[in-house]
């Protein structure tokens, strides 16, 4: 048995969003002869972190023209929050992941879903693929899967949400009835769509299809665990607009060490992420310059050692 796995995010492209798409290949091969993993050409031109793969994976590339390509080989191809709170800015990333302009505007592109689509249906004839996998975002991927699948339609096809393409919270596509209204037309194909939690699978079953929520796994590292020596807090995410504010925690922080109740030599915060630029203001406003360490961007690995290392997280 042979398996068709559709990502744009799959190693070496360092993100976040390649994790989960890296450790379900691997799960696969476990099970499936051969293991077939379409993605785009962009992956060797990004921010690169490899990952070793299972002998029976098969990465195929996509042609891709998208804007991931003018961003190019940088440490991250992703902007800071600030950058993106520009009226300008909000508006594109709000019309970019808005279907179906997403398709054309957001990252794979239509070059990405033409190529895609044309190997994804010569593996299939060539290969005898048994099982179609497919990741959001981008919503490229789906649309792929959507498409081959039509014209295999005795093929199982599952579909995978890391995320919600119309967020309850985030307001961050325009038109959302028609949002939800694409969905349900692009998924009624699937057989089965998979996500992170049963949170967001509550926001799924709208579109009438079998959900089953599959948590991210975590690696548990045994032994000793080693500390920093200063007691240290650490973050290593991401703000989200205006829906994350550390105002709170770094005024009580301030005020915890004005009044003497800890000692400025032994607490340190340390940010590794793409919003240093906010954390920076945050930290000059209230006086915290002595007590903060900017990390930048890290490997999965150096972020991993940097969260057992601290002591609140």
């Amino acid at each position: 048995m042979n398996a068709l796995l559709i990502h744009y995010y799959y190693p070496p492209i360092r993100s976040g969003a390649v994790l989960r798409n890296y450790y379900f290949s691997r799960e696969f091969s476990q099970y499936f002869d051969q293991v077939y993993v379409l993605t785009t050409d962009n992956r060797q031109m990004l921010a690169q972190e490899p990952l070793p793969l299972p002998d029976n994976v098969t990465v195929l590339e996509a042609k891709t023209f998208d804007y991931r390509r003018w961003i190019g080989n940088q440490t991250s191809s992703h902007l800071p929050e600030e950058k993106k709170q520009k009226p300008l800015l909000t508006w594109l990333g709000k019309l970019m992941k808005t279907l179906p302009f997403h398709f054309i505007m957001g990252e794979g592109g239509l070059l990405y879903i033409f190529s895609a689509v044309r190997i994804g249906k010569k593996l299939i004839k060539a290969k005898k693929i048994d099982f179609i996998y497919s990741s959001f975002g981008p919503y490229a991927d789906h649309f792929i899967a959507y498409t081959i699948k039509g014209k295999n339609k005795q093929l199982p096809w599952v579909a995978d949400f890391r995320d919600l393409q119309v967020e309850p919270l985030y307001r961050n596509v325009f038109l959302r009835k028609w949002q939800v209204a694409i969905e349900r037309f692009l998924l009624r194909r699937a057989n089965l769509v998979t996500t992170i939690s049963d949170g967001l699978k509550k926001h799924l079953e709208i579109y009438g299809r079998p959900v089953m929520s599959v948590p991210r796994g975590v690696k548990m590292h045994a032994g000793k665990k080693e500390t920093f020596d200063k007691f240290t807090i650490c973050y290593t995410g991401s703000l989200y607009q205006d829906y994350r504010d550390a105002n709170l925690f770094f005024s009580e922080l301030a005020r915890l060490l004005d009044q003497g109740h800890i000692e400025r030599s032994s607490i340190q915060f340390i940010y590794a992420g793409r919003d240093s630029g906010q954390f920076s203001h945050w930290i000059q406003q209230y006086g915290l310059e002595d007590c903060f360490v900017n990390r930048g961007f890290l490997t999965r690995e150096e972020t991993l050692n940097l969260q057992r290392r601290s002591h609140l997280q």
